[in-house]
């Protein structure tokens, strides 16, 4: 059996892979120091530093990719109450049917922004007919249909 080449260090001939896992090894921890080394000198310079004069320059609050998720949820209100008065819908103050209320077969949707805690109050004519709280919205665009009827 042949014996190993060696080198005049008394060690044995490195295989190629180990080699030059050995060689790039040793490349990054020169890169390391050199970038130490210039890192420093740049600092003692004087020289800015990039990151500094942007953070400096720049007013507003960094903003992140991770935002609060919005989601649409609309109301649909449909009219199945017997009556020749029309349907109006308020949520608080705000009548949402506006200057034409709902005659009776008509579905209408609103794009109310509804939350948690609204009440909605449905009325034919001048008669309240039901009033409607919301409790909670799902986490997902959706819609609420809500049909008035006797």
């Amino acid at each position: 059996v042949p014996q190993p080449a060696t080198k005049s260090a008394g060690q044995p001939w490195l295989s190629s892979p180990i080699r030059t896992a050995r060689s790039f090894a040793m490349a990054l921890r020169v890169a390391a120091a050199i970038s130490l080394v210039l890192g420093a000198q740049g600092v003692s310079h004087g020289q800015k530093n990039l990151r500094l004069e942007k953070e400096a320059a720049h007013t507003e609050p960094p903003r992140s990719f991770v935002r609060a998720l919005e989601f649409k949820h609309s109301l649909r209100v449909c009219n199945a109450y017997p009556d020749a008065s029309e349907l109006t819908v308020r949520r608080g103050a705000d009548e949402l049917t506006g200057e034409t209320p709902m005659p009776y077969k008509d579905c209408r949707d609103f794009e109310a922004g509804l939350i948690a805690g609204d009440k909605l109050e449905f009325k034919i004519g001048d008669t309240t007919t039901g009033t409607f709280s919301v409790s909670d919205l799902p986490n997902s665009d959706a819609v609420l249909l809500l049909v008035i009827h006797r």
